[in-house]
């Protein structure tokens, strides 16, 4: 997969990117090398908490609860020591009859917005790289010389 991915967009960048060969070049190898940075700590990720679940379930179980306790205890806290009114205190409650239901969630949710997080840093890197060789390319077209 991130084979593919990062062949497809190295071979866009080849063809897209303005400016001499070179210019182009460093750009699609910038591309690939942001590409994999971006993908090989998600699938390594996925595939460990893929293993550690099928393997020994009991441990994301044990993993769910004591989020789901932290969630509810911390949650009891600030309901009760900032808000001073018991805001949401019947919610907070049923999350700690249930934790390890609260846990699994918040475990989901930490995980959704940790890939939503490395994603977006690779988009973003991903524009900062086509920014820097247009701007070569631009430099290159105006000037009638090669960058390095």
């Amino acid at each position: 997969m991130v084979t593919g991915v990062g062949t497809a967009h190295v071979a866009q960048k080849l063809v897209t990117t303005k400016g001499s060969v070179n210019n182009r070049v460093n750009c699609a190898a910038e591309h690939l090398k942001n590409d994999v940075k971006t993908a090989v700590p998600l699938l390594l990720a996925g595939g460990a908490a893929g293993i550690v679940a099928y393997k020994k379930p009991d441990y994301i179980t044990k993993l769910a609860k004591a989020t789901g306790n932290a969630i509810g205890k911390v949650g009891k806290f600030l309901a009760e020591k900032v808000f001073k009114k018991g805001f949401g205190t019947g919610l907070l409650n049923k999350i700690l009859n249930n934790p390890t239901k609260a846990g699994a969630v918040g475990l989901i949710a930490a995980g959704g917005l940790w890939v939503i997080n490395r994603l977006c840093k690779g988009s973003y890197n991903a524009g900062q790289i086509d920014q820097k060789y247009a701007d070569a390319a631009k430099l290159e077209g105006t000037k009638n010389v090669i960058l390095d």
